[in-house]
């Protein structure tokens, strides 16, 4: 049964209209009209106190007022007044126990410090009567199904509304009037759409999981802007992923690559994207590349959830087409995300050259040319394809006929689909907006470019994406840490106390002129400081260091240095440690954010910061996530030995990646820790950590991105 909190937000029997005006040019007789035009049922009240009917019906001045009138309950009501009237509608609305609100105007958190409290304010004063808000700056809500178009928003003046299963959550008030024009032209309805505006209450999770509960909603589509509550977003992520229901999103913010996040090197590379872009993949949740498949993708999303739930996510796809040049803009694409298209068997192919009358080629691409416009051929053709085993899903190419041959081109291919094994999706080479119509009134997915459709594809054959959440949980570590480091050397004996590999070293107090020690040369030399994160800046560090003599000058070299470039920074020491080779340099980070705890690996050394070369996941990870890690880089075919390099220690890495991952998430003062570099032995033997810069916080941090 739906909540009462989701029955007065998509389903009020009554909504008032708070600041409804009566002149059709102004954004607020907007809501009034597209109920009326869009066919809702239920008791609308426009709340005017200057008028006595606002588009026909009779309207009264206040919310008090209507509370006394002999109607039924106001379930919804839709602010429409400036900012400075909002507090006191807020105020009616909680003395005529009214289950939510809807807030259209902005000049809240929008609007810097001032707004920010005002609206905090206003959010704890309607919760503490028993009103839910929606927005600040939501420019409403749609439901389709019953003509609830409560929406200032200029796109739903059109005629009809195609009702559909899909939902939609935007950070943008304007993108859901976007989304639904275009969707309609493509023959695509939404069911429900939402402008969730500053968020100040009722989120983005909230209010997803509502639609991921609600049997009427097959998939969720978001465009977002940010990403404020992650925690909110897993849950809802957790509940579309348990009931089945696909979840894409278009986040803006790809540009963001690059932005310092912090001191360290892994702060400034994993930038606020490549988080999100992290916590989306760990959630399960699609993110698109395209606008387009903001409408295209999760028709597509939903018949592969349905039909086999990824478990047939490992088989290649199937290409039939009468038009061998529009198949290859697909397959193209496809090819550049390892997707295989592959050729029938043997004895499929014999069955289907039965099925046509003209020679075919045995091939990746089943090209039927002008045969496939005869219903008989293509759909048998297409019945053999998607019924034979051997394929995830067929996709099916079609030409010229499309645009004016509607019933050859796409006829054989709706009635196909219904009972197919496994989806039929469809890429129409021509503008041919009949047969989109057709196909999507089919509820067959159909695509007008062949970068949508190759996306859609991909996204529908990644196992990734049927999973549910991560599983793996922060470990209990036998870690004692007295004091919490402030310098590498102290860093380096926390991952030592927690088994994770380090190059032997010493440490030496900040006097030493001469030392005993038992560690074999070549050896380095770092001065040791909490005030100097990155020592090679200020001199601090020297390397092979080949005997005692060469020792004791790199020790003066270094102070001497040091006290030139930063003459106020406290010395704790040197530390000596052995000099260690390998195959290979990573970085291993760490970060704590408002979205979660990550964990990064990349390329190390001095390429970390030309290369950008990283992987990025939620932490802690376990040594099969961290594989998958390993093997996105684009330095990973290096580290396995291409080019008959010497293959790297992969398994041992993936080790520390996890170990390190666990470490950092368990102490949770870690703000930030990097391993720069990480040594890569040859297979087999293992890995070493040279270089550790830990920060310590006090708390989690507060951005969002």
């Amino acid at each position: 049964m739906p909540s009462d909190l989701f029955r007065a937000l998509f389903a009020p029997q009554h909504v008032a209209i708070v600041g409804a005006s009566d002149d059709g040019s102004k954004t607020t007789s907007r809501p009034v009209r597209f109920l009326q035009k869009h066919g809702f049922a239920g008791h609308i009240t426009p709340i005017n106190a200057n008028r006595d009917t606002v588009a026909g019906l009779a309207a009264v001045p206040s919310i008090t007022a209507a509370r006394a009138l002999d109607t039924s309950p106001i379930e919804h009501a839709f602010i429409l007044t400036p900012q400075a009237a909002v507090a006191a509608a807020v105020e009616n609305c909680i003395a005529a126990d009214i289950r939510v609100a809807t807030i259209l105007a902005g000049g809240y958190a929008d609007a810097g410090t001032e707004g920010q409290a005002a609206q905090q304010a206003l959010v704890e004063h309607a919760r503490a009567g028993g009103l839910r808000l929606l927005g600040p700056n939501s420019i409403g809500v749609v439901n389709t199904a019953n003509g609830f178009c409560c929406t200032a928003n200029a796109a739903f003046e059109v005629d009809r509304l195609l009702p559909g299963r899909l939902a939609f959550i935007s950070q943008s008030g304007s993108m859901i009037g976007a989304v639904v024009s275009r969707a309609q032209a493509h023959g695509i309805g939404f069911g429900k759409l939402l402008s969730v505006g500053n968020e100040a209450d009722l989120g983005l999770g909230d209010l997803g999981l509502m639609l991921a509960e609600d049997p009427d909603t097959d998939a969720i589509v978001l465009f977002l802007e940010t990403i404020r509550d992650a925690a909110a977003l897993a849950d809802f992520a957790a509940a579309a992923a348990r009931l089945g229901k696909p979840v894409a999103a278009l986040k803006l913010g790809r540009s963001e690559i690059g932005q310092e996040m912090a001191m360290s090197h892994t702060g400034a590379m994993m930038g606020s994207d490549r988080l999100a872009d992290a916590l989306l993949r760990d959630l399960g949740i699609v993110r698109l590349e395209r606008f387009e498949a903001l409408i295209e993708a999760a028709p597509l999303l939903v018949q592969a959830r349905r039909r086999y739930d990824g478990k047939l996510a490992d088989r290649p796809v199937a290409v039939v087409t009468t038009t061998g040049g529009g198949a290859a803009l697909v397959v193209d694409q496809l090819g550049l995300h390892g997707i295989d298209v592959a050729a029938p068997s043997a004895a499929l192919f014999a069955q289907l050259q039965a099925a046509c009358p003209i020679p075919l080629r045995h091939g990746r691409v089943l090209d039927l040319t002008l045969a496939g416009v005869r219903y008989d051929v293509m759909s048998t053709v297409l019945r053999l394809l998607a019924d034979s085993g051997e394929f995830a899903l067929v996709l099916t190419v079609v030409g010229s006929s499309a645009q004016f041959h509607p019933d050859l081109a796409v006829k054989p291919i709706i009635d196909s689909a219904a009972s197919a094994a496994v989806p039929i999706a469809v890429f129409l080479t021509p503008a041919a907006d009949e047969s989109l119509m057709r196909l999507s009134a089919a509820g067959i997915p159909a695509f007008r470019t062949p970068e949508t459709c190759a996306e859609a594809i991909i996204h529908a054959l990644r196992p990734s994406h049927y999973r549910t959440l991560p599983t793996t949980k922060v470990p209990e570590l036998a870690v004692t840490v007295p004091v919490r480091p402030d310098n590498e050397a102290a860093a380096l004996d926390l991952l030592a106390a927690a088994d994770l590999p380090t190059a032997r070293r010493l440490l030496l107090p900040p006097t030493t002129q001469t030392c005993q020690h038992d560690l074999s040369y070549p050896l380095a030399a770092k001065v040791v400081s909490a005030d100097l994160p990155h020592k090679t800046d200020v001199g601090g560090v020297r390397l092979n260091i080949a005997n005692a003599d060469s020792l004791v000058l790199a020790l003066r070299d270094i102070a001497a240095s040091v006290a030139k470039a930063a003459p106020t920074a406290r010395l704790q020491g040197f530390m000596l440690q052995e000099m260690t080779s390998g195959t290979a340099e990573v970085i291993v980070g760490f970060q704590r954010t408002a979205l979660g705890d990550f964990v990064t690996v990349g390329a190390g050394g001095i390429h970390a910061e030309v290369l950008r070369d990283l992987a990025v996941r939620r932490a802690p990870v376990d040594s099969a996530t961290a594989r998958t890690m390993i093997d996105e880089l684009r330095i990973a075919a290096i580290l396995k030995g291409s080019r008959r390099q010497t293959p790297a220690d992969i398994p041992a890495l993936a080790r520390f990646i996890a170990g390190f991952s666990s470490l950092c998430a368990t102490l949770d003062w870690i703000g930030e820790a990097e391993v720069n570099p990480l040594i890569l032995r040859p297979a087999g033997e293992g890995v070493v950590a040279v270089d550790c810069l830990i920060t310590a916080v006090d708390h989690k941090g507060s951005s969002h991105v």
